[in-house]
């Protein structure tokens, strides 16, 4: 069989999306960046391109618009006795094609597998970030209830949305939908408000190991006065209570601002990171 052999590069039409999915969960090699939204979601969003064979998707590329601009490749997975490089290079061919026609002028990939990095470097992608991670035992003390603080109710949603969008860059925002799916499957979701105003918010979710801190934003306006740390002591209090005893969390290794609460309110640095790639298109 000739691996290298030119593939049948269409988009996918809601009816293939089950062939697509059979793929994923089948597939030699799969990279799989889901965050809070399902596969069925990012398929559906797009720009989703497969490479055919009879009638059968033998590779897929999954990169969605998200932000204003930027997209993120969510999925890649490919079959076995096809090519990883010649596979995603068409693939990438025809995604970014059509991201052009979309005013994409950016697009972002954090591999969680080594074998993909390659494929992204061969296509013009390079590293610009990692993503770190923290973690710290729950103190036994619990901090004072702060009245500035209270559970997330379903109104908050657009005010959330606001804050995230003026917290992060473009590449690093969410779409309201992304956000909405976080706060329904998240165990703890709170927000600070100032005068009746949201300025910072965090998203906490459960695991076998503990509690994970999500996301975390504050409003720029009022950053380094303490919020983001007095949302995350809320959330170190709550899941104390609860009776869990490790809270984790990640961000980026060039958001200073970001690790200096972290590191501030005793998290340690763990030994794992991610690279995030990146290109202008």
């Amino acid at each position: 069989m000739n691996r290298n052999r030119q593939l049948a590069i269409r988009n996918l039409a809601p009816a293939q999306h089950e062939s697509a999915l059979r793929l994923m969960h089948s597939a030699r090699h799969v990279h799989r960046h889901l965050d809070w939204l399902d596969e069925q979601s990012y398929l559906s969003a797009g720009p989703s391109m497969a490479a055919w064979e009879q009638d059968e998707p033998v590779a897929l590329l999954v990169c969605p618009p998200e932000a204003p601009g930027t997209a993120w490749i969510r999925i890649f997975s490919v079959r076995r006795q096809i090519s990883l490089s010649r596979s995603f290079q068409q693939l990438w061919t025809a995604t970014r094609a059509s991201l052009q026609a979309e005013n994409i002028q950016r697009v972002a990939c954090m591999p969680i597998g080594a074998w993909f990095s390659p494929l992204l470097e061969e296509a013009g992608f390079s590293i610009t970030d990692h993503v770190i991670f923290y973690e710290q035992d729950l103190p036994g003390a619990l901090s004072t209830p702060d009245p500035a603080i209270r559970c997330f109710k379903h109104s908050d949603l657009k005010a959330v949305q606001a804050v995230d969008e003026q917290a992060f860059s473009s590449i690093w925002r969410h779409a309201e939908a992304a956000v909405g799916k976080a706060v329904e499957t998240a165990s703890y979701t709170t927000v600070l408000e100032v005068d009746s105003r949201i300025v910072g918010y965090q998203i906490s979710t459960e695991n076998t190991f503990g509690a994970h801190l999500a996301r975390l934003a504050v409003l720029p306006d009022i950053q380094n006065q303490g919020i983001g740390s007095r949302l995350v002591q809320d959330l170190l209090s709550h899941f104390s209570r609860m009776g869990m005893f490790r809270v984790t969390v990640n961000t980026q290794n060039r958001n200073l601002a970001s690790r200096h609460v972290y590191e501030k309110l005793g998290f340690q640095l763990m030994d794992l990171r991610y690279p995030v790639y990146d290109i202008r298109i």
